[in-house]
């Protein structure tokens, strides 16, 4: 990439420099220069505030991680409810654990305390949370409610900031690896649907359609379909994870039904996203088809990406999975962006 098109790029940023003081620990604060934009808050990532990191280490506290908070800047926070996608809250989680290790604190995924794309408490016995459904955590609720302290995530501490960075990217699959447990049942599901990949040379390709393009401008189709014709002779069969049905058909028309590997599940024909389609009755199985798709796509020899948490989460769960990432200009700037700001990160500082 051209280093002139990089500093021009960064420099978009608009930052301007200011000193302002930081809490290190230990009742100390240093001064250290703050990067300020009129875009973006800033937050420091490795060093809280006093008062709340005397809130965090209160004994025996339990850090709680969740959506539908005082600091969400989503608007259906005020009616207790959460329509993000299920890879934005299993990287939040993720992050929320980050964040929880670093402090050593006792945490507890909690997507109960409201109503979430993915609630579905008639299946589970009036459990609201629906993490449950799907992973095994080490406390369980009435733990929590017994506990002496708990404290609520804030937005910046979890916040599922997409760094398409290879040693950030290994980070968060570590800990993925290591305190993130599939239920047995789902478990067994996944393993059913992953034969096929362990006994095949499968390319795998996610698209993410519907109301995606209100986040991330969309790369033509007919371009991916490009990047997978060059790529497909030197593979068995082609797997395809999307939510959008034009775009299944449309690569079903190209390649064929005996070519294309899919799974049966549910997709919208308009610019609404599953997740957020409130007719369905089996909350449960949304989330279960969005989870056995990234396995899926994890699990392929390469993989044609998309700037979406299923993408990403995919490399999570299979860091070492080689990919194209297929973006536009913008998409392409804003990644530039978020390096930065691991760099940033990693002395310190989140922009958020």
């Amino acid at each position: 990439m051209p280093v002139r098109f990089l500093l021009k790029n960064l420099f978009m940023l608009k930052v301007n420099i200011n000193i302002q003081p930081i809490y290190v620990g230990r009742g100390s604060f240093i001064k250290l220069p703050l990067f300020f934009s009129s875009d973006y808050a800033i937050k420091k990532k490795h060093q809280v505030s006093a008062l709340r990191y005397q809130d965090l280490k209160r004994k025996d506290n339990i850090y709680i991680i969740c959506c539908i908070t005082r600091d969400c800047t989503c608007q259906e926070k005020y009616k207790k409810q959460c329509t993000r996608g299920f890879f934005s809250l299993y990287l939040q989680a993720v992050y929320g654990i980050r964040f929880a290790l670093r402090y050593k604190l006792t945490y507890y995924i909690d997507f109960g305390n409201g109503w979430y794309s993915y609630s579905d408490p008639e299946k589970f016995d009036g459990d609201m949370n629906f993490w449950n459904y799907y992973f095994d955590q080490s406390l369980q609720r009435v733990e929590v409610y017994k506990a002496q302290h708990s404290t609520l995530d804030l937005y910046y501490e979890t916040y599922p900031l997409r760094i398409w960075h290879k040693k950030f990217i290994r980070e968060l699959s570590d800990i993925t690896r290591k305190h993130i447990v599939l239920k047995e049942d789902v478990k067994a599901i996944i393993e059913h649907k992953l034969q096929i990949f362990k006994q095949q040379k499968i390319l795998g390709v996610h698209i993410r359609g519907t109301d995606h393009y209100t986040e991330m401008e969309p790369v033509p189709v007919s371009r991916i379909i490009k990047i997978i014709d060059k790529k497909r002779k030197k593979f068995d069969k082609i797997f395809l994870a999307t939510d959008d049905e034009s775009i299944l058909h449309t690569l079903l028309n190209k390649f064929g039904s005996d070519a294309l590997i899919y799974h049966q599940a549910s997709r919208s024909s308009d610019k609404v996203g599953v997740h957020t389609n409130t007719i369905s009755h089996n909350r449960y199985q949304l989330g279960l088809e969005a989870l056995t798709d990234c396995y899926c796509l994890a699990h392929c020899a390469e993989a044609v990406l998309v700037h979406s948490n299923l993408s990403y989460t995919a490399l999570v769960l299979n860091p070492h999975l080689p990919y194209t990432l297929m973006e536009t200009r913008k998409s392409m700037i804003k990644r530039v962006k978020t390096n930065l700001l691991y760099t940033l990160d990693r002395w310190g500082i989140r922009i958020l």
